[in-house]
């Protein structure tokens, strides 16, 4: 695989945290919710290090985020969305 594609476990991933702020009108607002009741709830089919692998898999690649799901929010906000994602999960042992 190269940087311009994603696994599909990782775009299933990186879709699911997206999916979640589509009708956010700021997703970096939210982003506490979305670790708190999204990854470490578990409600979605991940943990914390596939969810981290599969976001930094997303930044890295040149996949169109904004392209995943049908969305309303530009490329840059999402990029910014999951690259505080990716962060806070990298903080998280």
């Amino acid at each position: 695989m190269n940087g311009s594609e994603l696994s599909p476990r990782s775009a299933g991933l990186t879709r699911a945290v997206i999916s979640v702020v589509q009708l956010e009108q700021d997703p970096l607002s939210v982003v506490d919710r979305v670790l708190a009741t999204v990854v470490h709830a578990g409600v979605l089919d991940g943990t914390p290090d596939e969810y981290r692998e599969a976001l930094n898999q997303a930044l890295a690649s040149k996949v169109s985020l904004a392209k995943l799901l049908p969305e309303y929010h530009p490329e840059v906000v999402l990029r910014r969305y999951v690259a505080e994602l990716h962060r806070r999960l990298s903080s998280i042992n």
